[in-house]
């Protein structure tokens, strides 16, 4: 997870945030890192929804697609217009 994450990095502007407690680093653009969620609530190459403990993550943008996925952590990537936090 490491390696790819820091091919991301290095890839991309970087905006960490963190969203209700969950740890997320908004790549700017093109990617989205998020550690914490507990499921996938929707799926498309426009709309990603993403269930935490605390709430709701919903990522906006074109031509998503998930680069990596483990029990705890993801990476959406894909041209990332807006991350909201419900």
């Amino acid at each position: 997870m490491k390696d790819v994450l820091q091919s991301v990095l290095d890839s991309c502007d970087i905006d960490r945030t963190t969203l209700s407690g969950n740890k997320c680093l908004v790549l700017v653009g093109c990617a989205v890192y998020l550690d914490g969620y507990s499921g996938i609530v929707t799926f498309s190459e426009t709309e990603v929804e993403l269930k935490t403990k605390r709430g709701k993550v919903m990522i906006k943008g074109e031509g998503m697609y998930l680069k990596q996925i483990t029990k705890q952590d993801i990476i959406v990537k894909g041209k990332i217009i807006s991350v909201t936090v419900e």
